[in-house]
């Protein structure tokens, strides 16, 4: 579910035994060719977590890339 866009970020909450597959179709949406650009693609980075603080070793339940 999309929780929250934020200038250009996504905040999606998905459930734990969802992530592989939502972090594959986000990377996969974001980054396919757009062929009315001349096949542009545009990287993106994903990461997970349990809140939006990065992780550490004090939250390690921290956002990670992925």
């Amino acid at each position: 579910w999309m929780r929250l866009i934020v200038h250009d970020s996504l905040i999606l909450e998905v459930p734990e035994e969802l992530v592989d597959v939502a972090v594959a179709l986000t990377r996969q949406a974001f980054t396919c060719p757009w062929p009315e650009l001349v096949g542009l693609d545009i990287g993106c980075e994903v990461s997970v977590g349990r809140n939006l603080a990065p992780m550490s070793t004090d939250n390690p339940d921290g956002m990670r890339s992925v």
